[in-house]
């Protein structure tokens, strides 16, 4: 990663343990304009959540536990993703923002 001649070089890394066995993958198409549940299978307790917004120019924007405001847990430009995590029972909401009427939203969410 270069940033204003300032080179770095990192590695992350991470384990996470789950007392769950629980977990859903998913490719979820998000309305523009509107707010909608994403499905969570049996995975009643979300401590991971990966997202991958497929579209090539819209957005999406996630929602824990709250849709239709202005207060969103992530804002995926075309192409992004992201890492969201939790402890315990939540609703996901997604909303496209864009041109296109429908975007795929890709996702995998663990269990606690």
């Amino acid at each position: 990663m270069s940033s204003g001649g300032l080179k770095n070089v990192f590695s992350l890394s991470d384990n996470f343990n789950t007392t769950g066995s629980h977990f859903i993958t998913d490719n979820a198409s998000v309305n523009t304009g509107s707010w909608q549940v994403l499905s969570q299978g049996s995975d009643a307790n979300m401590r991971y959540g990966f997202f991958v917004n497929t579209d090539l120019t819209s957005s999406c924007k996630l929602a824990i536990n709250a849709s239709g405001t202005s207060s969103y847990a992530a804002w995926l430009q075309p192409g992004d993703c992201c890492i969201l995590p939790n402890l315990g029972s939540v609703v996901l909401y997604a909303e496209a923002t864009g041109s296109n009427p429908t975007i795929v939203l890709q996702y995998l969410l663990t269990e606690a």
